[in-house]
């Protein structure tokens, strides 16, 4: 066993901070940590050592290993956790539009299942948490309406088309398709409201996940909502399916949603899988055995795909960032995010159908000859740009594969010589599949460095954010019983 990193935690029992340690051992990451309080905790961090410390490679800002703790451990992450992001601001907002649910999950981060006070801010108060979102040199860029099911609110459309005037360049809608399914009218409706993406609770290919994760058998409904999407006048808004996996209940299937998303890539834009995190609803220590990080549904995934896919294909989110910087640089753009998320955090690849098979971005360009030009590419006129980027093909552009490649190297032209935001999204228009997977954090497997750089923030009613995992740990159900209805009023 070694000490790969130190970094801060939670006691699992009174939520004080406290230094953790990131082990190898076994081949996996695990976490360790002793409260003087209540004792040594131990939970599985990361599957797979060596792809987390190839990740690490990428993590930007403060790359020492063993770097110093950067707070008092005797306080509480209650009161020092993060409201603005130290490292940048963050790629996506989410806005809970209310708790209330039209689902009662066994398996709910938000606990809406469980919640006592209905929590559903005025029009008004939502359009400021949406001016917070977009404050300072860097407005966020991605808005995202949650809940509880964000589409049984009755003004959810305004407030989609709200959010577009106000400036936002993308709109996702988080929702598990039941009103999708009941009106073949509603993906055009979203369309009309400028909604960009729909994230679809998707656990599986077949009745048992739904029935485990969610209490009641949902695929036929899951499918309906598809094929009216599939049947809809409009082609936008794209859909990403989103699962939550849970060991032991749809890892095996992991596989299974990719190929269903190929099958109909003609309106599944993505997959993003979330493997599931132990809080809201889920407290029971017995779920612990379902434990599942990153880097063992990416070993699903391959195994299910008889290593066509492998661990090799994906990279840290935090990868793009030289593509960021590039196109800033390049067009003079100060609005792009400096992102600087947590390479263990988000993990994703693209592939691209051909003759019916999934082929990983990785396996058609050499990804790091192309970051190395991206680095290289200095400001100048189009011409001078695009004869930089076709002295360079032979080295991008993997043997055999241009046929296949030609399409990127198009959008990477629009990209870069245009200066095009449109060709972003033409890039996922044509049998291109996003597959991605995003860690969540609960107070066993708590890292706070992780949180300083949280790329997802919660805009809140009293006019802060909050980071992703750290809002579900800390300040959700205290929030929602501040600015609930019936107590609205008096704040």
């Amino acid at each position: 066993m070694s000490v790969i990193r130190t970094t801060r935690s939670l006691c699992p029992v009174c939520l004080k901070q406290i230094s953790a340690d990131l082990v190898s051992r076994d081949d996996k990451m695990f976490m360790v940590k002793t409260c003087p309080d209540h004792g040594p905790f131990e939970d599985l961090y990361y599957g797979d050592a060596a792809l987390y410390q190839r990740l690490m490679k990428e993590l930007t800002g403060g790359e020492e290993i063993n770097q110093p703790l950067a707070v008092d451990l005797g306080e509480t992450t209650r009161q020092s956790a993060p409201v603005k992001n130290p490292f940048g601001t963050p790629g996506i907002g989410i806005i809970d539009v209310t708790n209330r649910c039209n689902l009662d999950c066994t398996v709910c981060f938000a606990s809406c299942n469980s919640a006592r006070d209905v929590y559903e801010p005025p029009a008004e108060t939502i359009y400021a948490m949406m001016d917070t979102l977009l404050q300072g040199d860097n407005p966020c860029p991605i808005i995202l309406f949650s809940g509880g099911e964000p589409t049984i609110r009755k003004d959810f459309l305004d407030l989609c088309r709200m959010a577009k005037k106000k400036g936002f360049k993308f709109i996702i809608v988080a929702t598990n398709g039941k009103r999708l399914a009941a009106e073949p009218d509603y993906h055009r409706q979203l369309a009309e409201a400028e909604v960009d993406i729909i994230y679809l609770q998707f656990d599986g290919v077949t009745s048992e996940p739904y029935i485990a994760l969610r209490g009641i058998d949902l695929l036929a409904t899951k499918l309906q909502a598809l094929d009216n999407i599939s049947n809809s006048p409009v082609d936008y808004p794209v859909t990403v399916l989103v699962p939550t996996i849970a060991k032991g209940i749809n890892d095996h299937q992991i596989g299974d949603i990719v190929r269903f998303a190929s099958n109909n890539i003609n309106i599944i834009k993505g997959v993003l899988f979330q493997p599931v995190g132990f809080v809201g609803h889920i407290k029971n220590k017995d779920i612990l055995a379902k434990r599942i990080t990153n880097a063992d549904a990416i070993q699903s995934l391959s195994v299910s795909f008889n290593n066509s896919i492998s661990k090799d294909d994906f990279y840290p989110l935090v990868w793009i960032r030289d593509f960021l910087e590039a196109f800033k640089r390049i067009h003079k753009r100060t609005d792009i995010v400096d992102l600087k998320v947590h390479p263990a955090c988000f993990t994703v690849s693209y592939f691209v159908k051909h003759n019916d098979q999934l082929i990983s971005l990785n396996r058609l360009l050499n990804l790091e000859e192309l970051r190395n030009f991206v680095n290289n590419l200095k400001t100048g006129s189009k011409t001078e740009i695009a004869a930089e980027l076709f002295k360079s093909l032979p080295k991008i552009i993997r043997k055999d594969t241009y046929k296949m490649s030609s399409k990127l190297i198009k959008i990477m032209s629009e990209i870069f010589l245009e200066g095009s935001e449109k060709a972003i999204i033409n890039f996922h228009e044509d049998n291109v599949l996003l597959v991605g997977f995003e860690h969540s954090s609960d107070p066993y497997n708590y890292d706070c460095e992780k949180i300083d750089r949280c790329c997802i923030h919660y805009s809140t009613p009293d006019g802060k954010t909050v980071p992703f995992c750290s809002y579900n740990v800390f300040n959700r159900k205290e929030l929602e019983t501040t600015f609930s209805k019936k107590n609205f009023k008096s704040n």
